[in-house]
Order: C-alpha cells, then sequence, then structure tokens
C-alpha cells in the first residue's frame, strides 16, 4: 500500500528532482521514497544537516507523493522523535538527497 507525503519545495529542487528522475529511469515518488529510506538510515542530522522547514512563499510550490507505507511510518516516527513536521523533514532529505547525488 501507498500513503501520500506532502510537502513543500522551491521550484528550482523540484525540477532538478524531475530531471534526476528521469536521468535514472525511475518515477519521482521512487526517487523520493529512496530519498526519505536513505536519510532516516544514514541520519545526517547526526553530522550537522539542519532540519529545514519549506516556506509558503510563492517560489514554493506543493508536491504530493505517494510512498510505500513503511516509508512513510519511518518518516512519521523520524519526525516525532525529531520534533519536527513530516513536511520539513521530507523537504530536507530531498534536498540531501539531490546534493548527495550532484544535483546541488
Amino acid at each position: 500500500m501507498e500513503e501520500v507525503l506532502q510537502t513543500r519545495v522551491p521550484d528550482q529542487m523540484a525540477k532538478q528532482l524531475k530531471l534526476y528522475a528521469i536521468t535514472k529511469n525511475n518515477k519521482i515518488k521512487d526517487c523520493i521514497a529512496e530519498a526519505m529510506t536513505l536519510f532516516i538510515n544514514q541520519k545526517p542530522w547526526l553530522n550537522g544537516v539542519w532540519i529545514k522547514q519549506p516556506k509558503t512563499n510563492s517560489e514554493f510550490k506543493p508536491l504530493t507523493v505517494k510512498v510505500p507505507d513503511a516509508v512513510s511510518a519511518q518518516l512519521t516516527q523520524t519526525a516525532e522523535a525529531l520534533e519536527v513536521s513530516t513536511s520539513s523533514l521530507a523537504y530536507t532529505a530531498i534536498e540531501w538527497y539531490l546534493k548527495q547525488n550532484g544535483n546541488d
């Protein structure tokens, strides 16, 4: 099963994510699921990565995607443990993932 994940990302980041998915011959939702899984497993916040809150200005666009239940559950548990929103954790994970893959 899948659950809906919602966050906001800058338009440029959304474009980078789409391009990255295309170059890897993947669906965006698969890239996002991978980003969440790697982010949660590698715990980069323990090494100085700040959890960022997505802005609500016009430069940030809503991003809604379905991810596997297990990924959503991990994201929710981690967000609760860190006392941040799932939207903030998702945004930070996507940004971190793109930087890790040379798309900064």
